[in-house]
């Protein structure tokens, strides 16, 4: 029987039911429960594992994560494989993304704050979705997610990603990074989910930033690291993008007294994106991971295995 180490906050009464027919020996455990002596028999880690524990894991063969993003994991041992949970977080990341694009273009942050001053005042124009631009820097599950969704509204989008091969139907173009600078000039809205990966750290720096249309509205729900955040304070003091949203940052808590708080056209929470909050999240995760651990009982190829040389 195949001992597997899953640290989790999903509830447990949630998971027995879906894993009780499987060939494991299942420890699940909050992760702050976990002793060190549960790893050294663990051939198969699951969850959140804390990267600092994994040396102590002597027998694991595989890390299968809760989460899609892979950068704090790309140098364990060549031996193990490690795969993650992309296709869970797409779905709600790009309702996230949905919620701040309609709300952008509708005055409604405007509204809500003329509310706090109980001032009675029509701001005017407002834009429909079918009268705007949106660029989608990242073309993974996330990107793709939004794409769609956007797409079926009406609005014009377009994606970037490391090559053309297959263009989706519901793009109108594909864009690799070698023509970013070209393509983010002619957009209403940037909306970058990237992972964090030697090519996407501080792929927009000043100039880049610099030449996003002045009133656009910028979204990040990839990874902080994507921005140099001195260059993104610079860009934006200098009345540039009509908004910024932003649920990732280089530096996570964000500082109290990191200047992005106090400017008045950044929105900011607090990484909400990349966690359970939302139940369909968690659902499309606990597939995922059945799936593989069925497939390695059976011997099977693994699904979302990461290529650790790109980070994804």
């Amino acid at each position: 029987m195949i001992t597997a180490l899953w640290l989790t906050y999903i509830d447990k009464n949630r998971l027995l039911p879906l894993i009780n027919d499987l060939d494991y020996n299942f420890i699940i455990k909050c992760p702050e429960e976990a002793k060190d002596e549960d790893y050294k028999e663990a051939e198969v880690l699951i969850g959140r594992i804390p990267i600092d524990k994994i040396s102590l894991a002597k027998t694991a063969k595989w890390i299968q994560l809760e989460y899609a993003g892979v950068d704090s994991y790309k140098n364990i041992g060549k031996d193990i494989i490690l795969t993650n949970c992309s296709g869970a977080y797409g779905e709600i990341i790009a309702e996230y993304m949905l919620c701040f694009i309609l709300l952008s273009q509708n005055s409604f942050l405007d509204y809500y704050e003329l509310q706090t001053q109980r001032h009675w005042q029509n701001i005017g124009q407002i834009k429909s979705i079918k009268e705007i631009s949106i660029l989608s820097v990242g073309m993974g599950d996330i990107g793709s997610s939004l794409a769609k969704k956007v797409s079926a509204l009406g609005a014009k989008v377009s994606g970037v990603r490391r090559n053309k091969h297959d263009k989706p139907d519901y793009i109108d173009h594909l864009y690799t990074f070698e023509e970013l600078d070209e393509a983010i000039k002619e957009y209403d809205v940037i909306a970058i989910s990237l992972p964090e990966t030697k090519e996407t750290y501080h792929l927009f720096d000043y100039e880049r930033l610099k030449s996003i249309k002045k009133d656009a509205v910028l979204i990040n729900v990839g990874r902080g690291s994507v921005f140099n955040t001195t260059d993104l304070l610079r860009v934006i003091k200098e009345k540039h993008f009509s908004h910024v949203f932003l649920d990732v940052f280089e530096e996570e808590p964000l500082p109290i007294n990191n200047e992005l708080w106090y400017l008045d056209n950044v929105h900011i929470t607090p990484h909400i994106t990349g966690n359970f909050n939302a139940d369909i999240t968690i659902q499309k995760a606990i597939d995922i991971i059945k799936r593989n651990l069925l497939h390695y009982q059976n011997d099977e190829p693994l699904e979302n295995i990461v290529d650790k040389d790109l980070g994804y």
